[in-house]
């Protein structure tokens, strides 16, 4: 959308291509009902405009016509998580993805490791955040998620690192630097705790 065009009009234009999206997609679907990838891309446009269930309706049903493709376990999970707070849920399926494919991208440990922690799982939350950054090891974010994930079982020197690492690697990081000074002070540190 151009600059000068108010948000509703963007917005407006770009609900109407979902919706157009999805009603090729249904044609699609109707004209052959095992294309997955048809149910895979109408619940891409089903999230789009904030219709969870459809969107895992279709997904579901994309992953019933080909139960083996990690990404429809992944783009379930991902609504399940961020949209729909179904940490529980979004788990299993990011956990099937990476049977499907144990060398599945970072973001999927890092994910997975994000729903544990909603769940208060830190130590599961902390294996998945680690195998994330073998993967991808300067991702500032999941130091920091890992971090916090060490602060809450009081793993502060680990978390310190952690907390450090992710400065080390975006010097703005402002929420780094807090969580990190709440650990110093959780160790007597108080002039460095002070300090950050």
């Amino acid at each position: 959308c151009l600059s000068d065009w108010s948000s509703d009009v963007c917005s407006s234009d770009l609900l109407n291509e979902y919706t157009e999206a999805i009603v090729d997609y249904t044609k699609a679907i109707e004209f052959d009902p095992k294309f997955a990838e048809a149910y895979y891309n109408r619940a891409s446009a089903k999230s789009d405009i904030h219709d969870y269930t459809g969107a895992i309706a279709d997904y579901t049903k994309a992953m019933e016509i080909n139960p083996n493709d990690e990404d429809f376990y992944i783009n379930r999970a991902m609504v399940k998580y961020m949209d729909q707070g179904d940490n529980r849920g979004a788990i299993l399926d990011f956990t099937k993805a990476i049977e499907i494919n144990p060398k599945c991208s970072n973001a999927v440990y890092s994910n997975r490791g994000g729903a544990k922690y909603q769940l208060k799982d830190y130590r599961g939350a902390i294996m998945d955040f680690t195998k994330s950054l073998v993967i991808d090891p300067n991702n500032r974010s999941t130091y920091f998620q890992r971090g916090l994930a060490k602060y809450y079982i009081n793993d502060e020197r680990g978390a310190i690192a952690d907390f450090t690492k992710a400065i080390e690697l975006y010097p703005k990081y402002s929420e780094a630097y807090y969580f990190r000074g709440l650990a110093r002070l959780s160790l007597d540190q108080k002039d460095n705790g002070c300090l950050d």
